[in-house]
């Protein structure tokens, strides 16, 4: 509540207070977030190894969040050293634990080569898992599969149609594509 600004002021400095006495009683999901609020330096000082350490025992005990946050951290070399495969299985955790966002990590991974075999088609699958659950980028990402013809059949229409679910969804990207296509 301290967090979002339910019910009263945010206080990010409260909402760590809170998620540091819950995770301290072994609460993944207060890890997963506190772990975020380092990363980002909301309420507490900005600590990437900590970040680290809070993301894995999310994950280790059962965040699907915290397991994709991790391998964020992994991807983009934000407090560990970069390590793609390590990435790769983090977000598999979290997309076979149903996070949207895990999904569509997991597809830019296999889109791009990165830590895996290049794949279009599996990026594609993945895409519109992320996409099916209301990931903004998941469905530009899905849009731009069409647009091109990678890993699905090249399709302006349904490009557009992504597209526009990304950008009503908030994905800046989805709303630039939108007005770009005819």
């Amino acid at each position: 509540m301290y967090q979002n600004q339910l019910g009263g002021a945010q206080d990010y400095a409260r909402a760590a207070t809170v998620y540091r006495k819950a995770c301290e009683g072994g609460n993944a999901f207060a890890c997963s977030q506190l772990g975020y609020m380092y990363q980002y330096k909301l309420g507490v000082e900005q600590d990437y190894p900590l970040a680290v350490t809070l993301f894995s025992k999310a994950c280790d005990t059962g965040s699907a969040n915290g397991c994709v946050n991790l391998g964020y951290l992994y991807q983009h070399s934000v407090g560990v050293v970069q390590d793609y495969p390590r990435a790769v299985s983090l977000y598999s955790q979290g997309c076979n634990a149903g996070t949207a966002i895990g999904c569509n990590n997991l597809g830019i991974m296999f889109e791009t080569g990165s830590g895996v075999e290049k794949d279009a088609s599996r990026a594609a699958a993945l895409f519109s898992n992320a996409c099916d659950a209301n990931d903004p980028a998941g469905c530009s990402d899905l849009g731009h599969s069409y647009l091109v013809g990678d890993g699905v059949e090249k399709d302006s229409a349904k490009a557009k149609l992504f597209f526009r679910k990304g950008c009503s969804l908030g994905d800046k990207s989805g709303c630039e594509q939108v007005q770009q296509l005819p």
